[in-house]
Parts: structure tokens; sequence; C-alpha cells
């Protein structure tokens, strides 16, 4: 949800809270029915995000271009300003160990 206000403070008198009329939704989170997928689809852009278990690349990017591609039908963004992607790693590493760089 957003909105927007302004706090005005003046000496000798409380804070003064004024809220801009509007408001509402940013945006919206989708997920898949077994939570190992989530859409953003917000005003200001979009994000996809697989869960573990993780899948290969062919798999997740087109899955990330087909949801693009209804996002963008429905939206009709002007201009792309930003694409990221981010690999979380997780290593699980069998305890204990004495020395780190026996493991690798």
């Amino acid at each position: 949800m957003s909105w927007t206000g302004q706090v005005q403070l003046k000496p000798d008198a409380p804070p003064q809270l004024t809220m801009a009329p509007g408001g509402g939704p940013a945006g919206y989170l989708f997920k898949s029915a077994d939570s190992k997928q989530a859409v953003q689809a917000l005003k200001e852009g979009f994000s996809f995000s697989r869960f573990r278990p993780y899948q290969d690349w062919e798999s997740f990017s087109k899955e990330a271009r087909d949801l693009w591609e209804r996002y963008a039908a429905l939206t009709r963004p002007e201009r792309i300003t930003r694409v990221g992607l981010r690999y979380i790693n997780r290593l699980e590493l069998p305890l204990p160990f004495s020395d780190f760089l026996m493991l690798l």
C-alpha cells in the first residue's frame, strides 16, 4: 500500500499530520500454489523469484519471460531502466570440520 502525507512541526504546537488524497495499492504479490515462485507486479517494476528446490536456468528464464510478457502487456512500460539477476548460494557443510580448505 502507498500513501503520501506531510508532518508539520511548529514550536509550541503539536505535530500536524496531513494526508494527501489518493493512495492505495502500489502493486501486488502473487505466489504459486506450492509457494516456490513469487511475482511482484508493482506500478514501478516487476520481479520474479524462484525458491528452493531450484530448477535449471532454462525453466527459470522461460517462466520469467512468460510472466514479464504478461506484465508488460497489461502495464505497457515506456522503458526499462534496470535488469538484475541475483543468485543466493547456500553451502551446507558437514560439521564438525577441522580445515575448511580440505572440504573444497
